[in-house]
């Protein structure tokens, strides 16, 4: 007797700019998101922030999504930006 066992991952959820903005908005304390963030490929998205609320966009973060939907900032690479990380 042969038994086999197959592991297959199962995304429930495909990931959104939507999604990410709110995620991004959460743990950005002080910056409000402005639309969804944008997919550049190869799981880099850009988010476009306003630093006042009301004042449109100010500036914009580009961040990495890896494979389990966690993110981390990559530019603005400022000290305060490179420590957000979070998960959708």
């Amino acid at each position: 007797m042969i038994a086999a066992v197959v592991a297959v991952t199962v995304r429930w959820r495909t990931p959104t700019g939507e999604r990410l903005a709110d995620s991004f908005d959460r743990a950005a304390d002080g910056l409000a998101v402005v639309g969804p963030c944008e997919s550049s490929g190869g799981g880099v998205w850009r988010c476009h922030v306003e630093d006042d609320p009301g004042s449109g966009t100010s500036t914009s973060y580009t961040l990495r999504l890896d494979t389990d939907e966690c993110w981390s900032v990559l530019q603005p690479s400022s000290r305060s930006a490179s420590s957000l990380t979070g998960c959708i």
